[in-house]
């Protein structure tokens, strides 16, 4: 069905028009900037330093992402003292959990550099995890 409905579309264009119409559909989607997608995975819970807790590390699932793509990440809340323990700017992030009992949101921002016309797309994704003596 849709090979019949795209050979009567083309029918209506001369030889000549096909490589222009082929050129136009493989290279649309590079022009535009795609909209990335993202989804963070890892722990929920976590021990705190003193007792016996260690780094741990969040990994992010993106999508539609491209070559010099931006990531970074941000603690939207942070009652537990964790702090970032490998360098901002990767898709995966390493956290020191600090030595308190709390709770931390970490936020991950995904960028797509901007396209021929000028615009960048973003999405974003956010985790909680709790940090204790568990």
């Amino acid at each position: 069905m849709k090979k019949s409905i795209l050979l009567n579309f083309l029918g209506y264009f001369h030889i000549r028009d096909y490589r222009l119409l082929v050129v136009f559909f493989l290279f649309t989607n590079v022009l535009l900037a795609q909209q990335p997608a993202c989804n963070l995975n890892g722990v929920l819970e976590a021990r705190r330093l003193r007792d016996g807790g260690q780094n741990f590390t969040i990994n992010s699932e993106t999508l539609r992402t491209v070559p010099g793509t931006i990531y970074r990440w941000e603690f939207k809340s942070n009652t537990s003292a964790a702090s970032f323990a490998s360098q901002n700017g990767l898709p995966n992030m390493t956290i020191n959990p600090g030595n308190k009992n709390g709770t931390f949101n970490i936020k991950l921002t995904v960028i797509n550099p901007p396209d021929s016309r000028g615009a960048s797309k973003t999405c974003s994704c956010i985790k909680s995890v709790s940090i204790g003596n568990l």
